[in-house]
């Protein structure tokens, strides 16, 4: 089943409310047409130069949408997609190719909708094929859509598609995106599919180990985030004078002994910045690298650099209201600890007491090993009453089981790497092995466990809070990036997502996906998705639920078939498309867009196999040439067909053909659009099967136009 077109019957931004027709290059070209406001007829044509099965047994049929920037190709995707939040009328006519003709079905999108979105049947407009051809309704379990885009633009995040792509995660940061783009790669990279692929695709990108190491750090981000407040600035005298000119302009004193005993506490207490230049300079900490010394660590230990890394953030976190309840910790314990496990209970001992001192009678009990029985004291605790000393037990509950999980979630961390040591190299940094079986169990964990601390200290008003780094030992381009990621997050559905196995068919949009690939990357761009794709989607498995079993299980079904629908601003892409399935946009002087129908005299003719540039005269300009890879394969197969029929022929011998392999030669000849290439290949096809002077007669017609042509580029 391919969608071979789209009546767009009004859009106000696009089209300014002008009916569009989109073909795709099925079976036949359609038409639609209001004969009233309740009912519409659709008119076909054939499609004289369709030729089925033409990409491969899997790949039904690929289209491209081409035009200039703006003139609405992503809009175009959406409205294709049926996006959640899409609501342009429209109807969609798909084909279903069999053995005994073709079957029709139906999406119409025309209509008022209810409160839950869905269609009011008796709203739709009804549809009729003018030729009185039966169709059936259009099944939404019958065909999976998924869009992709390499480009991260939360403009698109309302595509709902089942690929996790970067746009479905605006709320993430580029950080958090990145290493989930990384895991994604590493996935890919050790399956076995990938090395289907890269058989197929010899330089397609990869690497083959990943480093983690240190981010970092520098000491001014820390001690500046705190240094206007009273929590940071070590010059307490300043901060009083602050304080209290402040107190002076609000001119408000009910009561003067509390102020002083304010202002008292200002010039007794501790602040940030102070303490984290000790915790700093302790030896086991202190950067001695006179050159990095404005960093927090000299990055020549992962594990110390780990450590240094998180107590720092964990001083900036050190912020609390102050109560009654409110209690102190000799922040001294924590700079003598004998190990970093004693410094993290430590530091959750003194950030309990600073919210409710009467937690434990004594602080130093507080391990966060025995998490489950510090939760359960937690609840025990304040799920008593609900006011404490004129405080909500809520939000002292909420607070002290934050902290509790967050200090747990470090821990959980540190011991992750603590763990996986035996990797360290060098004393620096963790080295993966992609092809390692350990390092996407590893690699997911350390993201995973990573991603909780984050959350954590989320908080904290700093400009970065990541502290470590994970990077190939390779560094890629960005259109080697784009191609990693587009067939890792490919293949990473098909892990997830086995559920849409039940759907046969599946439509793939993609969104410029081949941007910044190099022009050798493009001409490989449709044929390696014709040769590699198949490789991934079969790995989908579909599962069934058996009764008897009384569980879900494997079950045989045919290999998915897959059509491809993109966007591209390349035409070395489009040298590898026949010219009917492209859609072509335009703009007029009012900027409105159209869509150029398959008969507009505007719209361009010449594109598979068609020259791009100046090609080289050799071998029918295609070992050299700049067509793409499929065209280039499809007419060379062409041409080493006819030279061994005509080989054949000059030696007397029978030619020997079947009658579907030399109208496939035929058909396949017709669709080439560049005009020397095809002049030369319907001569040889002339010679072979001695065709009629009717032939002859077309034949002088392409040459006289190919003259014309010429003539006209001269002139030009």
């Amino acid at each position: 089943m391919v969608l071979a077109a789209i009546y767009i019957k009004e859009h106000k931004y696009l089209f300014n409310n002008e009916p569009q027709v989109l073909n795709f290059g099925g079976k036949y070209f359609y038409d639609f047409e209001y004969i009233t406001d309740n009912d519409i007829t659709i008119y076909r044509k054939e499609n004289n130069k369709f030729i089925n099965d033409f990409f491969s047994n899997e790949i039904t049929l690929i289209s491209g949408i081409v035009g200039a920037n703006g003139v609405g190709k992503t809009t175009l995707l959406k409205i294709i997609h049926k996006s959640y939040q899409e609501d342009t009328p429209a109807i969609f006519v798909y084909e279903k190719l069999t053995s005994q003709g073709i079957e029709y079905f139906i999406d119409n999108r025309i209509g008022s909708r209810n409160k839950n979105g869905s269609f009011i049947e008796e709203t739709k407009p009804r549809i009729s094929f003018f030729e009185n051809i039966e169709f059936k309704k259009f099944e939404f379990n019958s065909y999976t859509q998924l869009y992709y885009s390499p480009i991260y633009d939360k403009n698109v995040s309302d595509f709902y598609t089942l690929l996790n792509i970067e746009s479905k995660h605006s709320e993430r940061t580029l950080e958090d995106i990145y290493n989930g783009g990384i895991l994604k790669e590493v996935i890919f990279l050790e399956s076995n599919v990938s090395q289907r692929i890269k058989d197929i695709y010899p330089d397609f990108p990869s690497y083959g180990n990943l480093i983690i190491k240190p981010r970092k750090l520098h000491k001014r981000d820390f001690t500046k985030v705190y240094i206007d407040s009273n929590l940071g600035n070590p010059n307490k005298a300043e901060t009083l004078i602050h304080t209290i000119e402040r107190d002076l302009r609000v001119k408000n004193f009910p009561n003067p002994v509390s102020l002083l005993n304010s202002y008292l506490s200002i010039l007794k207490s501790g602040n940030v910045t102070d303490a984290l230049k000790e915790i700093w300079d302790l030896p086991q900490y202190k950067n001695d690298d006179e050159q990095n010394s404005h960093l927090i660590h000299s990055s020549n230990n992962f594990i110390k650099n780990i450590e240094i890394s998180l107590l720092s953030y964990l001083l900036l976190n050190d912020i609390f209201a102050i109560t009654e309840l409110s209690g102190t910790f000799d922040y001294n314990k924590i700079l003598k600890a004998k190990s970093f496990e004693e410094a993290l209970n430590y530091i959750l001992a003194k950030y309990i007491v600073q919210t409710d001192k009467g937690f434990y009678d004594n602080p130093e009990e507080v391990d966060i090993n025995e998490y489950d029985k510090l939760i359960q004291r937690c609840n025990t605790l304040y799920n008593s009453f609900s006011i404490l000393s004129d405080e909500d037990t809520k939000i002292i509950k909420e607070k002290i089981t934050t902290d509790i999980n967050g200090i747990k979630a470090i821990k959980d961390f540190y011991d992750l790497i603590i763990k996986n040591q035996n990797l360290i190299e060098k004393k620096s940094y963790i080295i993966l092995n992609v092809k390692n079986k350990e390092t996407k169990k590893i690699l997911s964990q350390i993201i995973q466990a990573y991603a909780k601390v984050k959350a954590y200290f989320s908080f904290i008003p700093i400009a970065s809070i990541d502290f470590i780094e994970i990077v190939a030992d390779k560094k890629l381009s960005f259109g080697e990036k784009s191609l990693l990621n587009l067939y890792s997050t490919l293949y990473e559905f098909t892990l997830f997502k086995n559920h849409t196995r039940e759907s046969k068919n599946y439509l793939l949009i993609l969104d410029e996906a081949d941007l910044g690939y190099h022009p050798l990357w493009k001409r490989k761009y449709i044929d390696a998705l014709n040769k590699t794709l198949p490789e991934i989607f079969n790995t989908l498995e579909i599962k069934v639920f058996d009764n008897i079993k009384k569980k879900k299980v494997n079950s045989e079904m045919e290999n998915p078939k897959i059509q491809i629908i993109f966007t591209t601003h390349d035409p070395i892409t489009l040298s590898d498309l026949p010219n009917y399935s492209i859609v072509f946009l335009k703009k007029d002087s009012q900027l409105n867009s159209s869509v150029l129908n398959i008969d507009d005299f505007e719209r361009p003719t010449n594109t598979f196999g068609a020259n791009i540039s100046d090609l080289l005269s050799e071998s029918f300009f295609i070992n050299n040439g700049l067509i793409g890879d499929f065209a280039k394969d499809k007419i060379e197969e062409v041409i080493v067909d006819l030279d061994k029929l005509l080989d054949l022929k000059f030696n007397n011998k029978y030619v020997d053909i079947s009658e579907d392999k030399k109208i496939l030669l035929k058909e396949t000849i017709e669709i080439i659009d560049e005009p020397i290439i095809k002049m030369k290949l319907i001569n040889m096809y002339n010679t072979i099967f001695e065709v009629s002077i009717e032939n002859e007669i077309n034949e002088l017609e392409e040459r006289l136009k190919y003259l014309r042509n010429l003539k006209n580029n001269q002139n030009d």
